[in-house]
């Protein structure tokens, strides 16, 4: 084991004399378990949470080594090829794994073709989880793609609206963004498109927009049928309670988790993400919304939205789920006669429409009448761009009182 430990210090010391190779040890897959050394494992830990937080690294800044230990680590160093350390150091966590797992299997009471499979699933579990950028033969993807038609797999989840389903399915590894102006529902929408699907689906909310308890108080009047206004300012009577608590007890069976936002940096969020997502399998991620969060080092809010939507679609595929991000659009739609969003009104970026496989755009044609008093809104879910099906529009019914989104009109009229 020393050397794996010597190995580990250098692999460790190079990253403290060049923090940049840090980007080359995420995108080789290096994890802080790989680390067989319990203090380099917490060093590396800390490195990619500095590095992730400020695109750099101050060594006096850190907790888990003084300053004569840095030096003692950098004063020997003596590896050239970083990506090959990096890949042994990998290599030495698999063969641990693999021979601890091997003996577990070995002592069990199980039959000898029952260990014989275990073992090929521990050998194909363990390299499956750590390598990233995989060769395929057609072969290969035509087989897997012959298996998943005959047990009949969906490769992601349907929407919880049928007639929008007919023309969107959230896809695994896929980007879906839905842009809006302020007040056309886009936050209500993202609310009831989780809750609706985490009836049948784990779901991850990313929350940057409002508090704990205006969350669920919007979730609640939506699901219980009860004005929003009542349940904030606590005025319902008697038989709103009833269907407050119906709700409540529904809502208790939902697969839906909450990540709550304080801490606005894009880098740590997406960190907390991937640790979500490594503890609990989420079939669809719901991110409120994108330019709220910040990413540091970019010259513009144009390339740091882009750079947001480009990693944000990586991570879809990485974590092998879908991605919903809300995003605002330009105040140029308010300019025009005709209020219809447009592709070029997405915000800050083109980049976020190149990233996405799907764009949504929402708007409420009553919201620009002055004199409107709809209880019932005629919600237009513009898919303006869909890389995998056909665009179009599609209306639903959005209770503004309630903040329920429902079937209103299946009608799907093609998108200009």
């Amino acid at each position: 084991m020393s050397e794996e430990k010597n190995l580990e210090q250098q692999i460790i010391a190079s990253l403290l004399i060049s923090p940049r190779k840090i980007e080359i040890a995420e995108e080789l897959g290096l994890l802080e378990a790989h680390f067989f050394d319990e203090r380099m494992k917490e060093v590396y830990k800390e490195l990619i949470e500095k590095y992730n937080e400020n695109n750099k690294v101050d060594t006096s800044s850190l907790r888990s080594l003084t300053f004569e230990e840095i030096l003692l680590l950098t004063d020997n160093i003596y590896i050239v090829h970083i990506d090959e350390a990096i890949k042994n150091c990998i290599n030495n966590y698999k063969k641990r794994t693999l021979d601890t797992e091997i003996k577990k299997i070995l002592i069990s009471e199980e039959t000898t073709d029952e260990k014989k499979n275990q073992i090929l699933s521990v050998i194909d579990k363990i390299e499956n989880s750590v390598e990233k950028n995989k060769e395929f033969d057609i072969k290969y993807l035509l087989k897997n793609w012959w298996d998943r038609v005959g047990e009949n797999q969906m490769q992601g989840v349907k929407t919880p609206f049928e007639c929008l389903s007919n023309l969107v399915f959230f896809e695994k590894g896929s980007l879906i963004t839905i842009g809006a102006r302020p007040a056309m529902g886009k936050t209500a929408f993202g609310l009831n498109l989780s809750r609706l699907t985490a009836k049948k689906h784990n779901v991850l909310y990313v929350n940057l927009e409002m508090s704990e308890s205006q969350i669920i108080d919007r979730m609640v009047s939506a699901e219980s049928k009860v004005d929003l206004w009542k349940i904030s300012k606590g005025l319902t009577d008697e038989t709103e309670k009833k269907l407050i608590v119906s709700a409540v007890s529904q809502m208790e069976d939902l697969r839906l988790r909450v990540l709550d936002i304080e801490d606005n940096n894009f880098n740590l969020i997406i960190n907390k993400i991937r640790r979500i997502q490594q503890k609990e399998k989420q079939e669809l991620i719901v991110i409120d919304y994108l330019t709220l969060m910040q990413a540091k080092g970019h010259q513009s809010k144009n390339y740091e939205v882009e750079y947001m939507s480009n990693r944000l679609k990586l991570l879809a595929k990485e974590l092998d789920t879908c991605i919903v991000i809300l995003a605002q659009l330009n105040r140029g739609v308010e300019s025009r006669a005709d209020k219809k969003p447009m592709l070029s009104d997405l915000r800050d970026s083109g980049g976020i429409e190149q990233a996405s496989n799907v764009v949504l755009l929402l708007h409420r044609a009553d919201y620009y009448v002055e004199e409107s008093s709809n209880v019932i809104s005629d919600l237009q879910v513009i898919v303006a761009k869909n890389r995998s099906g056909s665009t179009g529009t599609i209306t639903l019914g959005y209770n503004l009182k309630t903040q329920a989104i429902k079937e209103a009109v299946n009608e799907i009229r093609k998108y200009d």
